[in-house]
């Protein structure tokens, strides 16, 4: 495949040129990871029971409630249907917060603390009340607020870091991808080891509970400052 030079040097010259803006040097990781812990942790702990849903939720329909396979597999579509619902009301109302109160820790952190406060009310009566109408009512009302905070969470990166939101989101999501490995593993060993549903979920509700008091240390309001770039110390320098 021939590439036609005076084409290529065109689209070269078409881009922008190299500016030395902040956040184009080198990853501040020292003063970035203990910034994006605190996100790193809630998140961990949002993931564990939002892997659950994923990975065991159905099999509790059909085993807990008696629910059959078709039947279970329409309430669990509707379910997550409403959670994709949720993380875009999520991500509208905290920039609507956000414009009415111009304080980001109430648009974020105390936004993020209210919706799991909200999951852990849902999930309560959810997996201590043996009832269908309950479990599927408690379980969708908790997965809607896990799902509102994703928006929270994912901005917060961006607030807490502008010039290395890339960085900071993928420190965040990496933590998420572990929970996401654990956290079925450990219900089913759960489950296999008490032989009750409620003992593995109420582990996440404990998980929830702590990062609902985590959120206390994101601080999306303090976000970090870029370091000179190379190219700028260069200019600097002369």
């Amino acid at each position: 495949m021939r590439i036609r030079v005076g084409t290529l040097n065109a689209e070269l010259a078409a881009l922008p040129a190299a500016t030395g803006q902040p956040g184009s040097g080198p990853v501040p990781w020292r003063r970035l990871v203990p910034r994006v812990a605190p996100l790193m942790t809630v998140y961990f702990c949002q993931g564990w029971t939002g892997w659950l849903y994923v990975t065991w939720l159905p099999s509790l329909f059909q085993k807990n409630y008696g629910l059959d396979l078709k039947k279970s597999s329409f309430y669990y579509a509707a379910m997550l249907f409403r959670a994709m619902l949720a993380e875009l009301l999520g991500g509208v109302f905290t920039d609507y917060l956000l414009k009415r109160t111009r304080d980001l820790q109430i648009a974020r952190s105390r936004l993020i603390a209210a919706s799991w406060i909200l999951a852990v009310a849902g999930l309560v009566p959810a997996i201590f009340v043996h009832d269908l109408v309950i479990g599927l009512v408690g379980f969708t009302v908790a997965l809607f607020f896990l799902g509102f905070a994703i928006a929270l969470l994912w901005t917060a990166t961006m607030d807490i870091a502008p010039n290395y939101a890339g960085s900071a989101s993928a420190l965040m999501n990496a933590d998420g991808a572990v929970a996401g490995i654990l956290s079925p593993v450990a219900f089913g060993w759960i489950l296999d080891r008490t032989g009750s549903w409620t003992t593995p979920f109420a582990f996440s509700i404990g998980l929830l509970l702590f990062a609902i008091v985590m959120t206390w240390w994101i601080r999306p309001d303090r976000p970090i400052e870029a370091i000179p770039s190379l190219g700028r110390l260069a200019v600097a320098g002369q």
